[in-house]
């Protein structure tokens, strides 16, 4: 099991409430074969929220692509279907991923990309997805840089740029500064 501490305090009952609700939402989605599995989520007894999910001993597609250089075009075409797949069921259930980016897609045990770190913590401590506060710019949709909130679209946007980084070893859109 891996344990994610948010670094964030959610001080409100309201911002507690999304937080669960969204948990709740994506443990609908954890028997998905490309979503990492959710087995529990709460707050510490500081306030914190944490995440409890399997763990994906195959470490995440950055390091494969830091290991291996960009990956052959078949192989990122089998990775994009199996990805978009749980991406579909991540919306089917109401969520939005809101940072897909090779770092945030692990290797399960059975060598399957598993959808995981979830922007629990953007979409509900308060935290929103514009402007400077974004997670990984290099992956946002530029609507999403303007300040339209974040869309099933945007998720879309994230998950092509993903793929081209596997394909090609680097962001479409690679900047020097944040």
């Amino acid at each position: 099991m891996a344990v994610k501490i948010l670094s964030v305090h959610v001080v409100d009952d309201t911002a507690r409430r999304r937080f669960r609700r969204e948990c709740s939402a994506a443990g609908r989605i954890s028997d998905h074969p490309n979503v990492a599995t959710l087995l529990d989520a709460g707050f510490t007894a500081g306030g914190s929220p944490y995440i409890t999910s399997e763990y994906c001993p195959g470490g995440s597609l950055a390091d494969q692509i830091l290991e291996r250089g960009p990956l052959p075009a078949d192989e990122v075409l089998t990775l994009g279907i199996k990805l978009a797949h749980g991406l579909q069921a991540v919306h089917d259930a109401g969520v939005l991923h809101r940072d897909i980016k090779p770092a945030n897609i692990l290797v399960s045990s059975y060598d399957e990309p598993m959808l995981a770190d979830f922007g629990i913590a953007l979409a509900e401590t308060g935290v929103h997805a514009t402007g400077a506060n974004l997670a990984t710019p290099y992956y946002t949709a530029p609507e999403t840089l303007h300040g339209t909130p974040p869309s099933i679209a945007a998720d879309v946007y994230s998950l092509s740029a993903t793929l081209w980084e596997l394909l090609t070893g680097r962001p479409p859109h690679a900047i020097d500064t944040p």
